[in-house]
């Protein structure tokens, strides 16, 4: 079994093949199936392909089979293929292996090969290439894969009633500006004043704290300037500092 520290490592938060989805890609207008929606299908399949060695969960098979049976069009396959090949690329020959194998296992028929070297366009006509997606953005990935495998594998205190799922659904509005700068949208603003007003007992404020701290010991100096700067941007007041050495266990 692997151990939490491993599983948030940088490498291993870009290693989740099937549940990294791209958050904030733009995929093309007619395209009905997301990379949210793929995120959300395949979200169960996350622990077996990090760990393997156990069974495929059956909330894997049957998100994967859903998902195909939504891929109904050209455009939707299109984006199933581009939101998988995107974060092929940075899995290791083993996760890649246990991915692709979910198709056998879960007896499920995947309409393209899951590897980083499919060619969509051949299959599916795509008007996007993965290279643009990849090109736009990788660091949005990162950070958003790392929360996402912490929701997945990480204990919360046990009286906390805020968990990484939330935090997650909270701060995603604001990883666009925590990336590339511009505005703070104002549906970042809501999401934190949202999170902070779920926050009412220390347990809860400690759990958001620890989530927020394995996204920021994985930021850039100018992403964590600009993380920080939120909460006065947004007239916010976030009861402990946004920074990778934090020590959440003094939040009160």
């Amino acid at each position: 079994m692997a151990s939490y520290s491993n599983l948030l490592s940088p490498k291993k938060s870009l290693n989740l093949l099937l549940i990294c989805t791209v958050l904030a890609v733009a995929l093309p207008a007619e395209a009905l199936l997301s990379c949210s929606t793929v995120f959300s299908s395949l979200e169960g399949c996350a622990t077996y392909i990090v760990l393997g060695g156990r069974p495929v969960p059956p909330e894997c098979c049957s998100g994967l089979k859903s998902l195909i049976s939504t891929a109904k069009t050209i455009p939707d396959r299109k984006s199933f293929c581009s939101c998988i090949k995107g974060v092929a690329y940075s899995a290791t020959p083993e996760e890649l292996a246990r991915a692709a194998g979910l198709s056998r296992r879960c007896h499920a028929r995947v309409p393209f090969k899951i590897s980083p070297d499919v060619d969509c366009s051949k299959l599916l006509h795509i008007t996007q290439t993965t290279n643009a997606i990849m090109a736009t953005s990788p660091r949005l990935m990162l950070l958003s894969f790392i929360l996402i495998i912490y929701m997945v594998v990480a204990p919360t205190p046990a009286k906390a009633v805020i968990t990484c799922d939330t935090v997650y659904d909270g701060v995603k509005p604001c990883l666009n500006y925590v990336l590339f700068g511009g505005s703070v949208p104002i549906d970042c603003c809501n999401g934190l004043e949202s999170l902070i007003a779920s926050a009412t007992t220390t347990a809860d404020r400690q759990s958001a704290c620890s989530c927020v701290k394995s996204l920021a010991s994985h930021a850039t100096d100018e992403e964590l300037s600009r993380a920080a700067s939120i909460p006065g941007q947004c007239g916010a007041s976030v009861p402990f500092e946004i920074s990778p050495n934090v020590d959440c266990s003094k939040v009160k």
